[in-house]
């Protein structure tokens, strides 16, 4: 078992305890188990998954988070990300409202590439949110 906390720019998001932590990096998904070796990666934006297997209770966590960082070591992970919301926080409605909203975005920044590219990961994060709500 391992300690996990997720932190975002508003300070400390949880802290709980683990056996197993699956995060999305650029080169995709990355699990680390308890004892496993240091470990600094970027997070991409996508799915976090935060599990307890013990005998006396279990979890399983689902999340969706924007870009980061996690640095693991001495069975201590930390999860440094710009947002996160776990699975039973997403509302769909407005995740609905809000693709539509990011989609005509996308639409109108047709000359702009780097703002384009902002909405289209914005639109990703959204998209992950709706898949990982209805699990």
């Amino acid at each position: 078992m391992f300690k996990v906390k997720i932190i975002t720019p508003v300070g400390l998001y949880d802290e709980l305890e683990a056996t197993i932590l699956n995060v999305t990096t650029p080169a995709g998904m990355r699990g680390i188990l308890s004892n496993h070796m240091p470990i600094v990666t970027t997070l991409d934006v996508g799915k976090v998954t935060i599990g307890l297997e013990s005998p006396t209770h279990s979890y399983r966590y689902d999340y969706v988070s924007g870009k980061g960082i996690l640095y693991f070591r001495d069975n201590m992970a930390t999860v440094l990300v710009d947002d996160i919301e776990r699975s039973d926080e997403i509302n769909r409605a407005e995740v609905e409202m809000e693709i539509e909203e990011v989609q005509a975005k996308i639409k109108e920044a047709r000359r702009d590439e780097a703002l384009r590219e902002l909405y289209q990961s914005e639109l990703r994060k959204l998209k992950m949110k709706l898949k990982i709500s209805e699990q």
